[in-house]
């Protein structure tokens, strides 16, 4: 439990979930399949403490994150995914929410309350 109240060990892991993004989507030609990003949303669901740091992690992949990787990465390569990713921007956002965000509270949610009930009864 010591992870859990840790400051720095929880700043760590929030800023360490845009990187993991970042990489994952430098890479993408070579992680050819969906289980490595599902795993890794998975694995973050259970280190983040609380909702708010899912969140800060989450506000920071895409500021600082999805913006650097797209003109650092994207933008020099001849491929039309920069293109097309832009274009439909709003649809992936909108995705995005539904398809990871919303599993991830879930996630965090039933954790946070089986860990507050687990605690209570010792």
């Amino acid at each position: 439990m010591r992870l859990y109240s840790n400051k720095s060990s929880q700043l760590i892991i929030t800023l360490l979930y845009p990187l993991l993004i970042f990489l994952l989507l430098s890479f993408r030609e070579e992680i050819d399949t969906w289980i490595v990003p599902i795993g890794i949303s998975f694995i973050f669901c259970f280190l983040w403490r609380n909702i708010r740091y899912l969140m800060v992690s989450t506000l920071i992949m895409w500021v600082v994150t999805v913006p650097l990787w797209y003109f650092v990465v994207e933008i020099d390569k001849e491929s039309q995914f920069a293109v097309l990713f832009s274009s439909s921007l709003p649809l992936v956002v909108l995705q995005f929410v539904v398809i990871v965000l919303v599993p991830e509270l879930i996630i965090i949610s039933i954790r946070n309350f089986l860990i507050r009930r687990f605690i209570s009864k010792s």
